[in-house]
């Protein structure tokens, strides 16, 4: 009598999908195992591998199934000439940003792309092949909006929509990393907001002004790891959290166990001083703001962006692997990984308590504005980590957009 084989489809074969994509969203790339698989679903490994050709084919097939049918770039397909700007944007960025299907998708995908030891590998595909369409629809919907334009003047349209197309990145990406998806009593006025702020950036020296001149300062992590933390820090950027083992660590760096103990608890320990200062460091976490009295809104954010800019150069492996650190979601949360999100959380709320000592908050809600401006220091966090997505910008591109936004609201 013939064995009888698990359909390609079905119950079970649902189960091995769904418990796959819980543990890719937990564990990443690297930890999570046919084995892990097995233990979910209890599922045996035969059967898994009848439905499977190997775990890259299970994992990119889970992966494909948690994303909506229509895609982001199929929403950004089309510029309608006779519809505002405005309206344009504020349906385009409601049907991403109040998607928890579509953030959840996005956002294990992205960790997958973040993943070192996942490059190259047929697991990012679905993720990869998705954002680079969004990307070229972004840059196809921002140049026919620009040209549309009446007051676009002699502005380089290739290059405005080039940097429209990375700034509209920079925030879904954002959006993606810091929230999944948005649904409370704030929502309408946050997704206003950044529509708002996309139409200002669109019509001002954002598109037109010259980027910021590199300080030739070199990305440290260039060179073969010279101390611990580094080969921590390369460790988890290839590997992930889970991935990256203490007899890894060990090895790589070339010293016994005991003598790592001598100095940290445990592996959490070490990961945490790996990343989360440098990290926050890296990123700023805007305890420095002037007096508002001193300086104008407009430059002092500006600074903070370029700085942030610089930084983010020169740390490509602490991009990555703190980025990746802070937005998986495991249950319970790493030490490191809750020190990161807690510190994104308080940099927040120092951003908003000082604007609210300025005239800003006269119109536009602060808290708000803090919300928008840490999602664009993510997103900008994501295209140096990904390596798709870099923009240099120069103070005069983001006063300019500032600017230009406050304006827009002193009119009402």
């Amino acid at each position: 009598m013939s064995q009888s084989l698990t359909p390609r489809s079905g119950r079970k074969y649902d189960e091995i999908i769904d418990a796959t994509y819980r543990l890719l969203q937990r564990n990443g790339y690297s930890n999570t195992s046919i084995a892990a698989i097995k233990k979910d679903t209890g599922a045996s490994a035969s059967s898994i591998y009848w439905m499977f050709e190997n775990k890259d084919n299970l994992i990119s097939t889970s992966l494909e199934a948690q994303y909506p049918v229509r895609t982001i770039a199929e929403d950004w397909s089309s510029f309608s000439p006779e519809i505002p700007l405005i309206e344009q944007l504020r349906r385009l960025l409601g049907s991403v940003l109040e998607s928890e299907q579509r953030g959840r998708a996005v956002r294990t995908g992205l960790l997958l792309a973040l993943e070192g030891s996942a490059q190259e590998l047929p697991v990012q595909e679905p993720y990869r092949r998705r954002r680079a369409d969004a990307l070229r629809a972004f840059r196809e919907w921002w140049r026919s909006a620009l040209v549309a334009s009446q007051s676009i003047g002699d502005v380089d349209v290739e290059q405005a929509a080039t940097r429209m197309s990375a700034l509209t990145q920079w925030f879904l990406d954002g959006h993606f990393i810091g929230d999944i998806y948005l649904k409370d009593e704030d929502t309408e006025a946050r997704l206003e907001l950044m529509a708002q702020t996309m139409l200002a950036a669109a019509t001002s020296p954002f598109i037109s002004a010259p980027e910021a001149e590199s300080t030739g300062l070199a990305a440290d992590e260039a060179a073969t790891p010279a101390d611990l933390l580094e080969h921590v820090r390369v460790l988890v950027a290839q590997r992930g959290y889970e991935g990256a083992t203490f007899n890894q660590i060990c090895s790589a760096a070339g010293v016994a166990r005991s003598s790592i103990y001598w100095k940290y608890e445990d592996k959490d320990a070490l990961i945490k001083d790996a990343f989360v200062g440098p990290y926050l460091e890296m990123k700023g976490e805007l305890d420095g703001l002037p007096d508002s009295s001193q300086v104008g809104i407009a430059e002092a954010l500006a600074h903070e962006l370029v700085a942030m800019n610089e930084r983010l150069a020169a740390s490509p492996l602490v991009a990555a692997g703190g980025l990746l650190i802070a937005a998986q979601r495991r249950t319970p949360p790493t030490p490191a990984g809750r020190a990161l999100v807690a510190g994104s959380r308080a940099s927040e709320k120092r951003l908003a308590g000082w604007l609210e000592t300025t005239d800003l908050s006269a119109e536009v809600n602060p808290t708000h504005a803090a919300w928008l401006f840490n999602r664009l220091r993510i997103g900008m966090v994501a295209g140096v980590a990904l390596q798709d997505n870099a923009l240099r910008i120069s103070e005069s591109m983001v006063v300019g957009a500032i600017q230009q936004l406050r304006a827009h609201y002193a009119a009402f």
